[in-house]
């Protein structure tokens, strides 16, 4: 049997809580009582017994140099009983081409084709068609740059089915052609639940996980999967031209009441010059999706939005960093001074009261001179994205 190909037009959607774990209120640095110390490996897939069925979702654009191995690390996953729906979003290499002969290899790969929208359009389109299908258990998300270890799905399935998570988030590893890229050691521990506000609180990195440091906090879609019941009906927002997958996601964390968090760094982030950008209007993209988040306050719970404060605010004073090491502070300085205004009426709770962010702001008050002598003295810490620009490839 082969994998089935579906173009645009005409398309038809017809494919084929356990002792070790963690609360809150545990030590990140010490096993659950009784368990070994953890060494932040994964030592069994066989627990999932493949009963659940996971749909994957993986949109593509002009991925043809990197698109392979990304097919082959899903072909070779432990846990067998998955689809890929790939979407071609009007590739102009020959990425559909890749596509189209890994899915005559593998029939769990269905592979659309669509005139280019971008990705949000390419992932609601596999979405409508996995919500279609209507068998799956869980849904998960993968770039086609990026590898995933051949125990990743089947960690979601154990979290999914032993910690009966509807938000299942692992751990992450960047790499480049150099080999992995890490700033500092991974903090790794045993799985940790999350039920209620605790699981806003992880994936924004609040509250007790302040100072975790997880593999398993990031900001980007893929490293999460979903009870497919919990986003049965959300979609990625088409007209966002960045920082949809981050609003999915939020919208995605509202939704789930219980999650499970794995510090197995099982999803390998591929980092290229091409999927970097060195100007600062891009970085502060991030910045304006947060405060626009504040503007539609009735949307948002407590929870949510004490978490995206929190980014917010921290997100501003990164972005100073990134314009007064790129020599664009005086040209961006309106821009940070409209977005602090918008922050000090818009917040509710105490992101802009702490005593680092409180000097911050009085350094931003003080004038142009006064921010770029602090920022002088402060940014030495922040300059390691640099120091690997030579071996993005």
């Amino acid at each position: 049997m082969h994998g089935t190909i579906y173009p645009f037009k005409n398309m038809q959607f017809s494919p084929t809580h356990p002792p070790e774990a963690m609360t809150p209120g545990s030590s990140s640095a010490e096993p659950a009582s009784g368990s070994e110390p953890y060494d932040g490996t994964f030592e069994t897939v066989a627990e999932s017994r493949d009963v659940a069925r996971i749909a994957v979702i993986l949109p593509v654009y002009n991925t043809a140099r990197y698109l392979p191995e990304c097919l082959d690390s899903l072909s070779r996953q432990t846990h067998g009983n998955f689809v890929v729906y790939a979407v071609d979003d009007g590739s102009a290499d020959n990425s559909a081409a890749i596509l189209e002969a890994h899915a005559e290899r593998d029939a769990r790969f269905h592979v659309f084709r669509k005139a280019n929208g971008g990705v949000s359009s390419a992932r609601n389109l596999a979405l409508e068609a996995v919500e279609a299908d209507g068998r799956f258990d869980i849904i998960a998300f993968c770039d086609s740059d990026d590898v995933l270890d051949p125990n990743f799905l089947a960690l979601c399935a154990k979290g999914h089915a032993e910690f009966r998570a509807s938000c299942i988030t692992v751990g992450f590893e960047a790499f480049n052609k150099t080999g992995p890229v890490r700033m500092k050691a991974p903090n790794m521990h045993p799985p940790i639940v999350l039920e209620g506000d605790a699981l806003c609180d992880f994936m924004y990195g609040l509250g007790a996980f302040k100072d975790l440091d997880s593999p398993a906090t990031a900001v980007f879609i893929c490293t999460t999967a979903y009870d497919a019941s919990a986003v049965r009906g959300l979609r990625f927002d088409a007209s966002m031209p960045i920082g949809e997958d981050q609003d999915y996601r939020l919208h995605a964390i509202e939704r789930c009441r219980r999650g499970v968090a794995f510090s197995d760094m099982v999803y390998r982030y591929r980092i290229r010059r091409s999927s970097l950008s060195h100007d600062v209007h891009f970085k502060t993209t991030d910045l304006d999706l947060y405060l626009n988040w504040l503007g539609r306050s009735e949307d948002l719970s407590p929870v949510v939005r004490r978490a995206i404060e929190s980014r917010a605010a921290s997100n501003w004073m990164h972005c100073l960093r990134w314009a007064y090491e790129d020599g664009k502070l005086d040209e961006y300085w309106s821009y940070f001074e409209k977005a602090l205004a918008v922050m000090q009426r818009e917040f509710r709770y105490e992101s802009l009261k702490s005593f680092s962010m409180r000097k911050r702001i009085l350094f931003f008050r003080l004038g142009r001179a006064i921010m770029k002598l602090y920022l002088s003295r402060s940014t030495d810490k922040t300059r390691r994205h640099r120091k690997l620009e030579n071996a993005y490839d």
